[in-house]
């Protein structure tokens, strides 16, 4: 492209690379490109090094053993949206078939995945000298993406993660296992929209405090002992096996774990000043144990009409509404230690699910402020189990 220096910054097709303090910048299509020899299988390691401003693609690995520590890859330009499939979109970072330890450093501001892991194993954890994890900001897609392989990810920080639509701040798809552990996530409450055409117009809409933190599809996942503060919706799984524990949340408006064919476990988790649902369940098994959820709010957001290429909008609206804590469909269901205080809406719901009770408290549920019941339980084909032992409503 015109105005930047070439092709590739560092072409490197070998067994053995060592790269420190080193500034990687400008190039067009790859900072740098790395591949074991034949693919045999190579060693890199990077330390205190930066690749800046590239396009396309950072820098990639293929089939190397990498190991690097207080890295940063920032400020990608996605040149234009490429017709591919979604694993070989743009990235920042790309490890293709390789084994990688990153510890501290720097993903973000990159049109395109952030720390992308495709049949890999990584592993991401905060820099030895530093004591600093890795910072994950304002990247376009996720900030990371594992698709079938493996990753551990500790001690880093996400803001303002997945932009570009409904990408998630850390998106595992046919992962065989992610761990994902001591992490912090806060202030994801970015944009979506959609366009549609009506008769010769084209109108836009654009939903503020919009976006997901963790997408889990076919793959199992754990997420455990992580901070969450002032986001839209939290965790999402499909036809996976999801176990969320320790974890604690304030300030989401979107809800905490929605769970679609899935096995998900929650245990061990709080909430406080959070909207949406809670925990939601369809055709899944859901196991809700240990659980506190403290000043529900209203599910609330924002969203405003474009007509054609005008920059103010024709229409500006608020959407605000109570969502249920607890629902779950065509689900089964098994709850036991948890304590909801003033649900907005129903304290939980229960639509042909098979449900076990075993101490559940609801306080100041059915209010004139919180206009949902306590407990409501329906079925509309075939009556399903239900099992309670120490309900406490006050």
């Amino acid at each position: 492209d015109e105005g930047y220096i070439g092709y590739c910054g560092i072409f490197f097709t070998g067994t053995n690379l060592e790269m420190n303090n080193s500034l990687v910048e400008g190039y067009n299509t790859y900072g740098s490109y790395i591949q074991s020899y034949n693919g045999d299988g190579g060693t890199a390691i990077v330390t205190d090094s930066t690749w800046s401003n590239n396009g396309r693609h950072g820098v990639m690995f293929i089939a190397m053993d990498v190991d690097a520590s207080n890295t940063s890859v920032v400020d990608l330009r996605e040149v234009e949206t490429p017709e591919v499939v979604y694993v070989n979109r743009s990235g920042a970072a790309i490890f293709n078939e390789s084994t990688v330890s990153w510890t501290g450093g720097e993903i973000s501001n990159n049109a395109g995945w952030g720390f992308s892991n495709v049949y890999g194993s990584a592993i991401l954890t905060p820099d030895k000298k530093t004591g600093e994890g890795t910072t994950f900001s304002n990247n376009l897609y996720s900030s990371v993406m594992d698709y079938n392989g493996t990753t551990y990810l500790s001690g880093a920080t996400f803001t303002e993660h997945g932009s570009a639509g409904s990408y998630p701040g850390v998106y595992i798809y046919y992962s065989s296992d992610f761990t994902l552990t001591e992490n912090t996530f806060a202030d994801h409450v970015g944009e979506y929209s959609y366009s549609y055409t009506s008769g010769h117009d084209e109108h836009t809409v654009v939903y503020s405090g919009r976006g997901n933190d963790v997408n889990v599809y076919g793959a199992d996942a754990t997420v455990s002992d992580n901070t969450f503060s002032n986001g839209d919706q939290a965790l999402y799984v499909n036809d996976g096996t999801l176990t969320v524990t320790g974890n604690t949340w304030s300030g989401y408006n979107g809800g905490l774990v929605q769970a679609y064919y899935a096995t998900l476990n929650f245990s061990d988790n709080v909430a406080d000043s959070s909207s949406g649902y809670t925990v939601y369940g369809y055709d899944s098994d859901v196991e809700i144990e240990n659980f506190t959820l403290t000043n529900s709010v209203n599910r609330h957001y924002d969203y405003s009409y474009y007509l054609n290429d005008e920059t103010e909008p024709y229409s500006t609206g608020t959407s605000d509404y109570p969502l249920d804590a607890f629902y779950f469909s065509s689900s089964t269901g098994r709850i036991e230690n948890v304590t909801i205080e003033t649900s907005t809406g129903h304290a939980a719901t229960f639509s042909d699910s098979n449900v076990e009770i075993d101490t559940f408290t609801i306080t100041d549920s059915g209010s004139e402020e919180s206009s949902g019941d306590s407990v409501y339980a329906y079925w509309s084909s075939t009556a399903p189990e239900f099992y309670i032992d120490g309900l406490t409503i006050d």
